[in-house]
């Protein structure tokens, strides 16, 4: 008996702030060290494809504490008067649409 898979919740990050993370992407290992993701999920996002809920809301918090990427989306996205922070953590992370997603097989199967 196998166990029914969990379905994944998944999210796309918002394509307004992926200009501004090519910034700070050189080579995968870079990718790692500076967003905490990997070349294959950089490659999705970049692209527009959905990525797990918890893979965006890590890439959100490293964003939020790298000081390079803190400035350069600081700079490019904010508007006077406006918490950045709270920005970031109301618009980067956008709702997934279209496909339903369910275990990791499906998502493997779909790259």
């Amino acid at each position: 008996m196998t166990k029914p898979r969990r379905k994944l919740q998944m999210c796309v990050v918002n394509p307004v702030f992926v200009d501004g993370l090519s910034q700070l992407v050189g080579s995968q290992m870079v990718v790692m060290r500076r967003l905490g993701i990997s070349w294959n999920t950089w490659t999705k996002i970049r692209s527009g494809r959905p990525v797990t809920l918890s893979v965006g809301q890590r890439l959100r918090s490293r964003i939020v504490n790298n000081q390079s990427a803190h400035q350069i989306l600081k700079r490019d996205y904010s508007t006077a008067g406006e918490d950045y922070v709270e920005v970031l953590e109301n618009i980067f992370l956008l709702p997934e649409t279209g496909h339903e997603h369910q275990g990791h097989a499906n998502e493997r199967k779909n790259s």
